[in-house]
């Protein structure tokens, strides 16, 4: 059985997955971690840390998502429904997509308050 996902605040997800890849950073380069543009007034990586910060940050994010079933929100899935409907006598069809819609009943309970009885029927796609 599939486990539900659990989704983030995309920032929230962000900065936790960006905490533990600057800490591992920092435990291997030490010292060497970080350096100052002074053009910019800027402190940053240097270009080996930044280098090893974006493996980390990517193994991380792999990590959270396979062990934990830990997601940002931007990844929930997205819904595109189709509603038959009349308006006017007419029958119509008209699309709408959910981006971040928890699922295909959010975006039908959506459609029967917005049409009402004008509601022919509901196409998941």
């Amino acid at each position: 059985m599939k486990e539900n996902r659990i989704y983030i605040d995309n920032s929230r997800f962000m900065e936790f997955i960006d905490e533990i890849a600057t800490q591992l950073t920092e435990l291997n380069f030490h010292e060497d971690t970080f350096d100052m543009d002074v053009e910019r007034d800027e402190l940053g990586f240097t270009e080996e840390a930044k280098d090893f910060y974006n493996e980390r940050y990517d193994e991380v994010e792999r990590m959270a998502n396979s062990m934990m079933n830990l997601y940002s929100d931007n990844d929930k899935p997205t819904y595109k429904i189709y509603f038959k409907r009349l308006h006017r006598g007419t029958e119509l069809v008209t699309n709408v997509t959910f981006v971040n819609a928890d699922n295909i009943k959010e975006a039908t309970l959506y459609a029967m308050k917005t049409f009402g009885d004008n509601l022919l029927e509901v196409v998941e796609k």
